[in-house]
């Protein structure tokens, strides 16, 4: 399990609670073999919020995630090409969020820096 916060550093009142923001993994993974994709689980979906905010701006706090890993439909009897035991991989964290006001519509979207997964075969 995991958390993560991301925040809106801009003030405005009449968006509080009304943005909302979405988080998923490894938005552009590479396709290479033996690359794993992970879906995030837990509530992916929240709502900017500038009460959670000691700093000023809207944040969107994200907690109690856990990922799962996609499997790729490879068919066979289950066989990995996989050596380690445990493996150390590197996976970003994607968020977006539409910004509307006055008509004017822009689509947001920032990354994490790459975080570590460290996982067993079993």
């Amino acid at each position: 399990q995991f958390s993560v916060k991301t925040r809106f550093l801009v003030k405005f009142p009449e968006l509080n609670h009304a943005m909302k923001v979405n988080v998923s993994m490894d938005r552009e993974a590479p396709l290479v073999k033996g690359y794993r994709r992970f879906n995030v689980l837990g509530t992916n979906s929240k709502a900017l919020n500038m009460a959670e905010s000691m700093s000023g701006g809207m944040v969107a706090d994200f907690r109690h995630l856990t990922l799962k890993e996609q499997k790729s439909g490879g068919g066979g009897k289950g066989v990995h090409d996989l050596s380690l035991s445990v493996t150390e991989e590197l996976h970003i964290i994607n968020f977006f969020t539409e910004f509307l006001l006055h008509d004017v519509s822009v689509s947001l979207e920032t990354s994490s820096l790459p975080v570590v997964i460290i996982s067993n075969s079993s």
